[in-house]
């Protein structure tokens, strides 16, 4: 017979697998799909099939002292990239805010493009969409740039969808720039200050970044690593069905711009 604690921990990986499979099918059926939901997909996966083996997996690792030690690194592993992610999203939600802007008047304001399923803004382009518009009449001086490129299967690029939505929200045609060779936010940024040396404003304009609020620590990085140093960070909101699916993934993101020196 199956004493509670064993059967409590049984229940506990069930839930927590179904939780993580829900969650990731919910976005997927909304055509979200990126490392963030995979990721949850693939762990409730994992702890779905971990729940139904469970007696099973007990009397091997009560038979085998070689595969327990394996299966107890493995779980401390994975608490400490558990305690990690947890730091991860404390940093991103006391770094996600506007800059300070009092006395800031920016030559141009830089757009980071974000996935366009179907040539179509995913929710999360959508409010940076809405913070450019907002911004864009608080300076009416300064240009506007939207910087993105063709997502994989997509037949317009991410600067031609910010492009058509910001003329149809009253942007002035002449104010627009459209950046679309890029596929990362380092070309993002990289290529949107060479476009904007060649617009005769400098090696090191005056710019306002737009992005989502998760994003606004890794992109200021990177672009202080294209050389892009006097600027300030506007963060649009990440709507909340999504937020800790896009943490997760910027959490990849931080350790790959890490790896290629991105930052």
């Amino acid at each position: 017979m199956e004493i509670p604690s064993f059967k409590l921990k049984r229940l506990s990986l069930f839930l927590i697998g179904l939780g993580l499979l829900a969650n990731s099918i919910s976005l997927l059926f909304l055509q979200v799909s990126n490392f963030g939901v995979q990721l949850p997909l693939a762990l409730g996966l994992v702890f779905l099939c971990l729940a139904w083996k469970w007696p099973k997996l007990q009397q091997r690792l009560a038979e085998n002292r070689r595969l327990r030690w394996f299966w107890h690194l493995s779980w401390k592993m994975f608490a400490l990239w558990v305690i990690s992610l947890v730091g991860f999203f404390a940093l991103l939600h006391k770094q996600g805010i506007d800059s300070d802007l009092t006395g800031f008047e920016p030559q141009a304001l830089v757009v980071l493009g974000s996935s366009t399923p179907n040539g179509k803004a995913s929710p999360t382009l959508a409010m940076r969409w809405e913070k450019t518009l907002a911004l864009a009449q608080l300076y009416p001086r300064a240009i506007v740039v939207v910087s993105g490129g063709k997502d994989v299967g997509q037949i317009l690029t991410e600067a031609q969808v910010m492009g058509e939505y910001l003329r149809k929200g009253s942007l002035q045609h002449a104010r627009l720039v459209q950046e679309e060779a890029s596929s990362s936010t380092y070309e993002n940024l990289l290529f949107t200050r060479r476009l904007l040396l060649q617009k005769g404003l400098g090696e090191d304009p005056r710019l306002i970044v737009i992005t989502s609020d998760f994003h606004t620590l890794r992109a200021r990085w990177i672009a202080n690593r294209v050389g892009l140093n006097q600027l300030r960070m506007a963060a649009a909101p990440t709507p909340l069905y999504l937020r800790y699916n896009a943490w997760l993934r910027e959490y990849f993101a931080f350790v790959s711009g890490w790896i290629f020196r991105e930052f």
